[in-house]
């Protein structure tokens, strides 16, 4: 969802991506299992306020996102 996020964001804004510093994702207690491939996404969109993560400060990759998640970051 946050590779999706970031491109729409592209897209509407004309900027290729979200700002972002990898230094972000240490809020994440989980951030060894982000995959490498969505961690800019996934740094854009926590620093854009996007997308704040789960609770106890992981950011589950593998989960579904609910109705209710999807709702809020569109």
């Amino acid at each position: 969802m946050a590779v999706m996020i970031a491109r729409s964001f592209a897209l509407v804004s004309g900027r290729l991506n979200l700002p972002g510093n990898s230094e972000s994702l240490a809020a994440f207690a989980d951030r060894e299992s982000i995959s490498s491939r969505v961690q800019s996404a996934v740094v854009g969109s926590v620093e854009a306020g996007i997308i704040a993560g789960m609770d106890a400060g992981r950011f589950e990759q593998q989960q579904f996102a609910t109705r209710a998640q999807a709702a809020t970051i569109l």
